[in-house]
């Protein structure tokens, strides 16, 4: 009998060891997938648009791994793919990240920001707050505009999508006509741009003040999830 027992004990203890290892091994798989997918998520906030094969060496996957992990990601709404149409061969897919893709980053910051916003606007009114982001825009403007000496249109207008991108919107420039629109397609203050409207003049006095030359307001939304300006083709700072 107490070896039947003893058997028995051996048993459960190979059964209980087994399952512990294969939970873990799970939990562990389970955390490097995830891993990998908010490597992926980073990689495209910082670049904005990649290709797989672009994805695939950055966090050293495979392709057909990472097509995998995109297919995930976009079934959850974090990514988006848009499709590039080559003169040979099959048209190939960019992937970036979606709104509430963006909003998966941790942004507890916004919260001191929105305290601090507050403050000063209970206790020096709209005004000075509307002079504060129009000196910030000035200052940004100030810093930046050695980078676009001798430059071309098309190149200044480039180089500052870059560098409101660097600030945390999500800037796209395309040719017009009439000189280049700047869709300002997400920005950093859209969860508190409703209570504190002033912050719109930051940007807007960066882009005066960096180029030279008043942009025009085409559209603007409250809550900072598009803005256009048309960028006049005339002669720049």
């Amino acid at each position: 009998v107490n070896k039947r027992i003893k058997g028995k004990e051996n048993l459960c203890t190979f059964i209980f060891v087994t399952f512990d290892s294969q939970v873990g091994n799970n939990y562990n798989k389970n955390m490097e997938i995830q891993q990998k997918r908010w490597e992926i998520l980073k990689f495209l906030r910082k670049k904005g648009k990649a290709t797989i094969e672009e994805l695939a060496e950055a966090i050293d996957l495979a392709p057909i791994t990472v097509r995998h992990h995109l297919s995930v990601l976009e079934k959850e709404n974090l990514i988006k793919r848009s499709v590039i149409r080559q003169k040979v061969g099959r048209p190939r897919y960019v992937y970036e990240l979606t709104t509430e893709g963006m909003e998966s980053f941790p942004k507890r910051y916004m919260t001191l920001t929105e305290r601090i916003l507050n403050k000063i606007y209970h206790l020096q009114g709209p005004e000075m707050l509307q002079k504060l982001f129009e000196e910030i825009g000035r200052d940004l403007a100030q810093e930046t505009r050695p980078l676009i000496k001798k430059k071309s249109f098309d190149e200044k207008v480039k180089i500052l999508g870059d560098i409101l991108n660097h600030e945390g919107f999500v800037a796209e420039v395309e040719p017009d006509k009439k000189g280049a629109l700047l869709k300002i397609v997400s920005c950093p203050f859209r969860n508190i741009v409703n209570k504190h409207p002033s912050l719109c003049f930051f940007d807007r006095t960066f882009i005066k003040e960096f180029l030279g030359v008043e942009p025009v307001s085409l559209k603007t939304s409250e809550e900072g999830s598009l803005c256009i300006y048309l960028i006049p083709r005339k002669r720049l700072r």
